[in-house]
């Protein structure tokens, strides 16, 4: 989930705690001459709340459906003879042609258990909600017909809650305002003056320690916001200049 940094950068809001390192020795003492100060890194926190799905979303009655014959011609035959019925079932209890559909082409099989041959397949049949699922199911009677093997529902939504751009975006402008307020917390309690923001990174944060060439990344300290039921934590690292 990437939102423009332009956008996400305007506003400021309630803020969480956030996560701060210093990459410039914030330590030191500050000389009274003004000058350059050493850089600022912080991590911004943001929640995002997130929409929840409907429970009874979409759902999908699939049918699987199989006939046997002594001949492959024949057997073939009557299996589309059965779909034709099955359909029609379904149509007259008020589902659309379109709504119908196969998984795949039928399969034809020869049976090496006695000879003959059967045929099969699997006919997808989507309906806006269970209850209407339930209706079809009870009113067409196609769970009872000889071809029919087996009846089973398949749920077309994930059930997982989504986030919108607005809902992304308010996300992001917290973490952002929670970043730069925590900054200039940090740099009034070193006796430097905050100054603008040269490097951001979205969604990242530093796991801290050294590699074996030398380079280490800032060891993170605090605690991110706690997030409940359809939230969504995002995080920003900014990087700040500072002057003494």
């Amino acid at each position: 989930m990437r939102i423009p940094k332009a956008a996400l950068l305007l506003g400021a809001g309630l803020m969480a705690g956030g996560m701060v390192v210093s990459l410039g020795g914030l330590g030191h003492s500050v000389n009274a001459a003004t000058g350059p100060g050493p850089t600022l890194t912080v991590v911004g926190y943001g929640v995002v709340n997130m929409t929840a799905q409907a429970s009874n979303g979409p759902q999908q009655l699939q049918i699987y459906m199989q006939a046997s014959g002594s001949t492959a011609p024949a057997t073939v035959v009557a299996f589309n003879r059965d779909v034709v019925k099955v359909k029609t079932q379904l149509e007259k209890a008020g589902v659309s042609a379109n709504a119908i559909s196969t998984q795949g082409p039928p399969n034809l099989n020869i049976n090496n258990n006695g000879g003959g041959f059967n045929v099969n397949q699997t006919l997808q049949v989507t309906l806006p909600t269970m209850l209407r699922l339930a209706d079809v199911l009870q009113t067409s009677g196609v769970a009872n017909d000889g071809a029919v093997q087996n009846v089973f529902v398949n749920p077309l939504y994930s059930g997982a809650p989504v986030a919108t751009a607005a809902q992304l975006t308010a996300g992001y402008k917290a973490a952002f305002a929670n970043a730069q307020q925590t900054a200039q917390d940090m740099a009034q309690g070193d006796n430097l003056q905050l100054g603008q923001s040269v490097s951001i990174t979205e969604e990242g944060q530093s796991s801290g320690g050294c590699n074996a060439m030398g380079a280490c990344n800032p060891i993170p300290v605090g605690n991110p916001p706690q997030v409940g039921a359809n939230q969504e934590l995002v995080t920003v690292t900014v990087t700040y200049d500072t002057s003494a």
